[in-house]
């Protein structure tokens, strides 16, 4: 008897649908609680995106706590999602910094899918603490500041990530001294010298809708500035509580990121923060910041000009007698 690793459901012999939640097909030969993948003890499920099952597991030999990330998609090619899954342990397995997941292993389950053992970091996805309502500016900033830090090193090695979402950004820790992990390098591609060999069709579309740039979204090639595009989107998101463009379809998303521009930030929004936010949304590449550096140099030069200001306020001579 198998277990569906979406619901936990007892499956039929042989049945790949689990009746107990309906049409989703259940995946034979995962990994379940209890099961060994190489040196690695399955603990629990804690994850499902649309190309993988994210398991909890303990290294047998050395007692760490890991995440296994399994792939399971079904909408790509067999080929090139493995292709993918293999390059994005080669990617992050090059990372070493503190805001970006770290790959401790690759190998293949038992039943024929594809593992990558990753650092387990328990945290709150920003899109779902957003739930709770638009952040102040100082957190939005420091969040994407974090964020920046990754994209910095990312462009040392040649990489866009094109997928930078509220989603994959893990916030830990208590607001105050609140850490950032950045996901799913798992759709980055080399860019300039070092670029790899295509593993997506000419003007094929990858990415999230919600918060692919322009020129993703017409399906070219990218360069750092497409996901300083997709971080703006996400520090709009933060400082409103909702993303730029909203629409009853991808396809409608779609023609919004490329012809419309972003409604006003609300006016709790320090206005020098907002023209920064919209300068990272500019329709033609051109237009943006050239690097993360630049993008950090703006954020850091309109705090030093609030802090001016406020400063110059606290010294004016006030008006009145004893």
């Amino acid at each position: 008897m198998r277990d569906c690793v979406d619901c936990g459901g007892s499956l039929p012999s042989q049945s790949n649908f689990c009746p107990h939640c309906g049409l989703r097909a259940a995946k034979a030969g995962l990994p379940v609680p209890g099961d060994l993948v190489g040196r690695y003890r399955v603990i629990r499920r804690i994850g499902q995106g649309g190309m993988a099952t994210v398991f909890q597991g303990v290294d047998e030999e050395l007692g760490r706590q890991v995440a296994l990330k399994v792939l399971t998609a079904e909408t790509f090619e067999e080929d090139e999602a493995r292709a993918r899954f293999r390059r994005e342990a080669q990617i992050t397995s090059n990372f070493d910094h503190p805001n970006a997941v770290t790959v401790y292993d690759y190998l293949v389950t038992g039943g024929g899918y594809p593992c990558l053992v990753l650092e387990l970091v328990l945290g709150v996805p920003l899109r779902a603490a957003l739930q709770a309502g638009p952040f102040a500016a100082a957190r939005a900033e420091a969040i994407a500041n974090q964020v920046l830090d990754v994209l910095v090193e990312a462009e040392s090695l040649g990489l866009v990530h094109r997928d930078i979402t509220s989603s994959n950004i893990l916030l830990v820790g208590a607001p105050e001294r609140e850490r950032v992990k950045l996901l799913d390098f798992g759709i980055a591609k080399p860019v300039g010298p070092a670029k790899a060999g295509p593993l997506t069709f000419v003007g094929q579309v990858v990415g999230s809708p919600t918060y692919m740039s322009p020129e993703q979204c017409r399906g070219e090639d990218l360069d750092s500035r497409s996901d300083l595009y997709s971080l703006g989107i996400v520090l709009y998101e933060a400082l409103a509580g909702t993303v730029p463009f909203v629409g009853d379809s991808h396809v409608e998303i779609l023609r919004q990121q490329i012809h419309d521009p972003p409604p006003v930030l609300p006016p709790h929004v320090p206005r020098r923060l907002a023209d920064v936010v919209y300068r990272a949304l500019a329709k033609d590449p051109n237009d943006r910041y050239a690097e993360a550096s630049s993008f950090q140099a703006a954020l850091a030069a309109g705090d030093q000009i609030e802090l001016t200001t406020a400063r110059a306020c606290q010294l004016e001579p006030q008006a009145g007698g004893a």
